[in-house]
């Protein structure tokens, strides 16, 4: 008897734990999904929040920028509940070194939101002035720099704070579950957009200047669709409202608007579109992990239950039905389960944060709600129900389908459920196998991209970054000339160049539209590209080789005719003729 329960604890150990990894790795991808693609920004109705783009944007996939001046005739209009504005910047607070991540909000992003404040007051239209309101400029802070940095002092409204050597007065504290309107980046300061010329003197951005993201709030039983041709049949008189005084609209090549579901947020990163085919197919995996867990589960649970075959005998020889005895054995089934699903919690929320510090970025952080939700616990219930149902079922039925006089003789102990066994081998040999082969080409596709040529010699290249925020803007072209100089002459450098962003990316190239003379003419749609500024010498010190032309030099200053290199794919779409 003490041996049946020695094997009774052991088989339990072995089954929670294979349970609580399979449960927690399933649970952890979902929470990821969960975060990057269903939950909602935590403000009033997210549901009808729409971004505004275009659809040269959406074939490009990045959100289309626009200037305060269209905005501002944007929101004139009563074809949508509310509009709001916003950009995104790093700003000194307070002379620190480790500038905060702040927002250039309109003044009404927080009414339009149906956010209150925490402690004070939100942004108001009156602060959205030239220079400031009454008040001059004005900020709210977010909970978390509330907390970190002014221990969530009460009196915090109404304290100065030096942003970019200008003193900006606190008005109020974000809730703490809002962060912004990007996925995956918190900020900490939000500041009215009128008032970036103040602060960001050096780098003054006009009602023209297109910097800004707009999102429009739709009103109640609104459709996407009807918005969209209401915004569109007054396009052209929005444009012309927005473009600078000597311009004309034929001056630009402008393509269709475009509204876009914003209700769980948008993302610089673009989070939502570069993750969300990886994220479900890698969670179609860890349910396949899942069922070998299960699979695992119940291939131990039959040899347990041939050892409680006699135990179940007597008790059906006694009057206990059947059925009443497949009951008990899902309800311990469940127990386990419900064992195995607390631990995979535990292991969940570790390995969620594991997998986004490996998100790769630009240079912020990746910052998601990892927190359990409703959707997060329902799903958790969910496959620990659909587990038990798996592994506890079969064994179950396969435990009490066994005659009293049987087991009593023990005439078929080894022979009862033997193909029920068989077939469970079978299975967990084919899931794995396929989990095998799956696995071998993840590793063989991540071997191929790591081994692919980029186009650059990458073995002797050395990366560096450069925070210049805080340098006036007539310094930095000097002190870039003067870094990269200093650079190559130190031992062991052969070549030195810089550029605004690193390769392989392009969250710091500017998109324009463009018309080229004596090419190819595209749809203003398509006729867009991507502009990527670098200095004389930077082709050089990546190895890079030019087929034709020559190199940005140093004769090519801002008084000199502009000039610009352009790639092969260039060529090839606007001078398919002369293609390289």
């Amino acid at each position: 008897m003490n041996r049946i329960a020695r094997s009774v604890s052991v088989v339990t150990i072995a089954a929670t734990v294979s349970l609580a990894l399979g449960i927690g790795a399933t649970t952890a991808i979902f929470t990821l999904v969960n975060s990057v693609l269903l939950r909602p920004l935590p403000v009033a109705n997210p549901e009808r929040l729409v971004t505004l783009s275009t659809t040269a944007a959406q074939q490009r996939q990045y959100t289309e920028m626009f200037s305060y001046a269209t905005f501002d005739d944007i929101r004139r209009r009563s074809f949508v509940d509310g509009a709001l504005a916003w950009s995104v910047s790093t700003l000194s607070v307070q002379g620190q070194s480790q500038p905060v991540s702040s927002m250039w909000a309109s003044g009404d992003l927080f009414t339009v939101l149906g956010l209150p404040a925490l402690i004070g007051r939100t942004l108001s239209p009156a602060d959205d002035t030239d220079g400031g309101g009454v008040d001059g400029p004005v900020a709210m802070i977010s909970f978390r720099l509330w907390d970190r940095r002014f221990n969530r002092a009460s009196d915090v409204v109404g304290r100065s704070l030096m942003v970019e050597r200008t003193p900006v007065t606190i008005v109020g504290v974000t809730p703490p579950e809002f962060s912004g309107l990007e996925l995956g980046r918190p900020f900490d300061l939000f500041l009215p957009i009128k008032t970036q010329p103040v602060i960001e003197s050096e780098l003054p951005l006009g009602p023209h200047a297109a910097f800004l993201w707009i999102m429009l709030k739709l009103k109640p039983g609104q459709s996407l669709a009807t918005a969209t041709s209401m915004l569109r049949s007054m396009q052209p008189e929005i444009r012309l409202a927005s473009l600078p005084p000597p311009l004309s609209p034929s001056a630009f090549l402008r393509d269709p608007f475009l509204l876009e579901s914003a209700g769980t947020g948008t993302s610089v990163f673009s989070l939502r579109r570069r993750y969300d085919g990886p994220l479900l197919m890698v969670l179609a995996l860890t349910l396949l992990v899942l069922l070998v867990a299960c699979a695992n589960v119940a291939h131990l649970y039959l040899g347990c239950g041939a050892a409680r075959r006699k135990e179940l005998a007597i008790r059906l020889a006694l009057g206990a039905s059947r059925w009443t005895l497949v009951r008990q054995l899902l309800r311990e089934s469940l127990w386990l389960a419900g064992a195995g699903a607390a631990l995979g919690l535990l292991f969940a929320a570790w390995t969620g944060r594991l997998l986004v510090a490996q998100i790769p970025t630009n240079d912020v952080p990746v910052a998601l709600d990892l927190s359990f939700d409703w959707r997060t616990l329902g799903f958790t219930v969910v496959i620990t129900t659909l587990a038990t149902a798996l592994f506890g079922l079969i064994p179950a039925l396969s435990a009490t389908r066994i005659r009293a006089i049987d087991a009593l003789r023990r005439a078929i102990t080894e022979r009862t459920g033997r193909r029920t066994l068989n077939a469970f081998v079978v299975g967990q040999v084919a899931m794995a196998l396929l989990l095998v082969l799956t696995a071998g080409l993840f590793v063989g596709t991540y071997r191929q991209l790591t081994e692919a040529p980029l186009g650059f010699d990458s073995d002797r290249l050395l990366l560096g970054a450069i925070d210049a925020i805080r340098i006036p803007i007539s310094e930095r072209q000097r002190i870039y000339d003067r870094i990269i100089e200093t650079t190559s002459q130190l031992p062991g450098v052969d070549r030195a160049g810089g550029s605004m962003g690193g390769p392989l990316t392009n969250l710091d190239a500017v998109g324009f539209s463009l018309s080229v003379s004596g090419g190819r003419q595209l749809p203003a749609s398509e006729a867009i590209s991507l502009l990527f500024d670098i200095t004389p010498g930077w082709l050089a010190a990546y190895g890079i080789t030019l087929r034709e032309g020559r190199d940005i030099a140093e004769q090519d200053s801002r008084n000199a005719a502009p000039v610009m290199l352009v790639n092969e794919a260039f060529v090839r779409r606007y001078f398919p003729v002369s293609a390289l």
